[in-house]
């Protein structure tokens, strides 16, 4: 019997998409043929890409090649600039000024006619939309709530409403989806006015790649400092790094704080934010790996994850940073997001949960951890059982992989 087959559409490099990733591996185990497409940007990225893919058998390739000059990227290009323009100008909405590759991302589904599609992205709903109306079997995952998320709050109402129309339209009629936070979950089905709610499948790591493991890191530059953690894939503003940056002056004791991401054209905003004597306690770290990254955090004390309540798709997902610090042991302060309340709810004494907007709350919770090891001592354990028996990947691999069975069981409509 032919194993079925698993498309799964990206809008970047694989090697960032580890939600695309998790997905491909627990398909692969799941029985399915796994093809995955997406679009390259950075040679070294595309390098760890083929990586990836080939060391776990997954058949994965570019639908484009931004990081070329060539007369059809040169073409691509064009497209989404006249497709932005018409959005900008006239309110006119279109795939392309969502996604410069969403009409190829359509052309491969119908070519390679899977048993089975996922979309990941914004771009994505108008290519499983187009899919399910052609009679084929297509699942979303809610990586975020798209139409709630800064993309669509920022390109303006129309684009707003033509996500939130298509998102809406696929809580009632994908064959499957899925969502980060039963919150998340939650929100979708009413905003769909749904009795259809996404499947809650987390952000959450494998614990066993790392406890099979003896690698040592070392980033603390003082044994007995309280080593604070935060990282993203870019360093720049909105991201809670400016509270962070107000309170440190006002901290006491040994402590460290160790920044990791790409600066890229944020290093005046950063220098400008972090300055003073205290700046000599800031260290900066440069991107690494997803396979690579619990070596590293495993090195630190305290993560950070300060995401802000007053953008609806923060406010209601869970973000990988604070799975990673329960993965890693690392005791969390996190803002009172309902994402995260629903994360540090089922990880009993891991962490706390501290206001949104108040910096000297957030100035507490970190001086405490400075000045009482005891406590940092115990939040750290409650981390490490809570990311080991509660919010381990193993558990919710396997509603990924009955789902994904489960779709290509059903009938086509």
């Amino acid at each position: 019997m032919a194993r079925p087959r698993l498309l799964i559409l990206i809008i970047g490099h694989f090697a960032n998409a580890p939600r695309a990733q998790k997905e491909a591996f627990a398909a692969q185990k799941a029985g399915f043929d796994v093809f995955v497409r997406g679009a390259w940007t950075d040679p070294r990225l595309a390098a760890e890409d083929l990586e990836i893919a080939v060391s776990n058998n997954i058949d994965f390739a570019p639908l484009v090649d931004w990081s070329q000059s060539s007369t059809r990227v040169n073409i691509l290009r064009g497209f989404g600039w006249v497709a932005n323009q018409l959005c900008k100008r006239l309110d006119f909405v279109t795939p392309r000024a969502i996604g410069r590759a969403a009409p190829l991302m359509l052309k491969t589904a119908l070519s390679m006619r899977p048993e089975l599609t996922m979309v990941h992205s914004e771009s994505g709903l108008w290519v499983a939309k187009k899919l399910l109306s052609k009679g084929f079997r297509v699942g979303v995952d809610f990586e975020d709530w798209f139409s709630r998320d800064n993309f669509a709050l920022e390109s303006g109402k129309s684009v707003q409403s033509w996500i939130a129309f298509h998102e809406n339209w696929l809580v009632n009629n994908a064959t499957i989806t899925f969502a980060t936070t039963e919150a998340m979950c939650r929100s979708l089905a009413i905003d769909a006015h749904s009795s259809r709610v996404p499947t809650a499948v987390p952000n959450s790591f494998p614990v066993e790649t790392i406890t099979s493991n003896s690698r040592r890191i070392i980033e603390k530059k003082v044994p007995q400092a309280v080593s604070f953690y935060w990282f993203s894939q870019t360093i720049g503003p909105g991201r809670g790094l400016e509270r962070i940056a107000s309170v440190l002056p006002r901290l006491h004791g040994r402590w460290e704080l160790h920044i990791r991401g790409n600066l890229w054209h944020y290093e005046s905003w950063f220098e400008k934010l972090f300055q003073g004597d205290w700046r000599r306690n800031v260290y900066i770290h440069s991107p690494v790996r997803n396979s690579e990254l619990p070596f590293h955090t495993m090195c630190h004390d305290v993560g950070l994850a300060l995401e802000t309540s007053t953008v609806p798709n923060k406010d209601v997902t869970a973000s990988n940073k604070i799975f990673e610090y329960l993965r890693c042991g690392l005791a969390v302060i996190a803002t009172d997001t309902q994402g995260q309340r629903e994360v540090l709810s089922k990880a009993s004494n891991a962490g706390m949960l501290i206001e949104n907007e108040s910096d000297s709350v957030l100035q507490n919770a970190m001086q405490s951890l400075i000045n009482d090891p005891s406590i940092l001592t115990r939040m750290k354990l409650s981390s490490s059982l809570a990311g080991r028996d509660v919010w381990n990947w193993s558990y919710y691999e396997k509603i990924v992989m009955e789902s994904l069975l489960q779709a290509v069981c059903n009938p086509v409509l």
